[in-house]
């Protein structure tokens, strides 16, 4: 790791991925999450390039599309997870109503989930 890397902890990696902290380190301790130890308890810690490999090495990939916009959300999917996820990465899509569509190879969708700005499922 590079000195100048931002490393995150376990609550903040939790909350960018939409799970919980245990589940985060059960990662680290499967092997599947690269951390290092941090500070006097020892508190692991995280950098992006270590997240990055992680969800390129263990996560499914799914095509998306909001909008009209399309992209690859890389995580282990169901409706919460990709709710908690638009809302913290795309905020401007997630402000009003939003629709994410996952979509097959072909670049057809298989299954489309509509969510309020809060995270609601619509049905």
């Amino acid at each position: 790791m590079s000195e100048s890397e931002k490393s995150y902890s376990v609550t903040e990696i939790a909350a960018m991925e939409g799970v919980t902290a245990q589940t985060v380190r059960n990662w680290i301790a499967d092997g599947k999450l690269e951390s290092y130890r941090h500070g006097a308890r020892g508190n692991h810690r995280v950098t992006i390039g270590a997240l990055k490999r992680f969800h390129w090495t263990h996560l499914e990939r799914f095509a998306y599309r909001v909008g009209g916009k399309q992209g690859v959300l890389l995580s282990e999917i169901n409706q919460q997870r990709a709710a908690n996820w638009f809302i913290a990465h795309r905020p401007d899509e997630a402000a009003q109503r939003f629709t994410v569509e996952l979509m097959d190879d072909d670049g057809l969708p298989v299954e489309a989930w509509t969510f309020t700005p809060e995270g609601q499922v619509c049905e």
